[in-house]
């Protein structure tokens, strides 16, 4: 299912050379996947 929607074994990399970047697509991309997770292990 990750690699479907573009997550895979790596991190982000951030062309401002950042950590508050980096941490903040760490961030969304945990959103992303807890929100896809919990809606392919729901029932019907």
């Amino acid at each position: 299912m990750c690699f479907d929607y573009g997550f895979g074994p790596y991190r982000w990399v951030c062309t401002s050379g950042l950590e508050e970047d980096l941490k903040a697509t760490d961030e969304i991309a945990l959103e992303v996947l807890e929100k896809n997770v919990s809606k392919s292990t729901r029932r019907n």
